[in-house]
Formats: C-alpha cells, sequence, structure tokens
C-alpha cells in the first residue's frame, strides 16, 4: 500500500465563521478512499469534528496540531471503504 500523502491544504480563515463546518463536510464528502488533506483555522476544531464523527462515524480520521500562535492545522484522513458497506471497491470493476 502507498503511503498516505496530503492532497491539499485549505485555509478554513478564508470563509466566514458560521460556513466554515459545512465546507468541512464538504472537503470530507470530496476526498476518495485513502485521500487526505490538511486544514488551518483560527477556532479550536474539536467540536466541529466530535460532530462530524458522529454525522460520519468510522470514515475519517483526523490528527490536531498547532500550526502557530491561536492556529491549529488538523489533518483529516479518509478511510478506505470497507467490504460489505455498500460501497464499492472497485476491485470487480464494478460501480
Amino acid at each position: 500500500m502507498a503511503p498516505n500523502t496530503c492532497s491539499s491544504l485549505i485555509d478554513l480563515r478564508e470563509f466566514a465563521r458560521e460556513t466554515r463546518p459545512g465546507r468541512v463536510s464538504e472537503i470530507l464528502n470530496a476526498l476518495g478512499p485513502g485521500e487526505s488533506t490538511e486544514l488551518i483555522d483560527d477556532v479550536d476544531p474539536t467540536p466541529l469534528l466530535a460532530g462530524l464523527r458522529k454525522a460520519v462515524p468510522g470514515q475519517f480520521t483526523w490528527n490536531v496540531g498547532a500550526a502557530g500562535t491561536g492556529l491549529w492545522l488538523v489533518r483529516l484522513d479518509r478511510l478506505p471503504a470497507e467490504p460489505g458497506e455498500g460501497r464499492c471497491c472497485g476491485a470487480c470493476g464494478g460501480s
């Protein structure tokens, strides 16, 4: 298996605070299995990520680190689909 590389860095500070949760959901939904992205934000992401874990359990992992004074760097990794989850893995050529 190839190492998981980050596909992009998205600065959430460019979006109004009230729209950030929706943006993060869109970003997560756009990731394919095994893909990842990094987010930078000036708001503690823990409550948002806890909400996402409830909304889409078992579909991603996250790692939060400091990105500077008052800034957080979050790495979101989309997990591969498990066999039998109703999502095609693509191995058989199905959809």
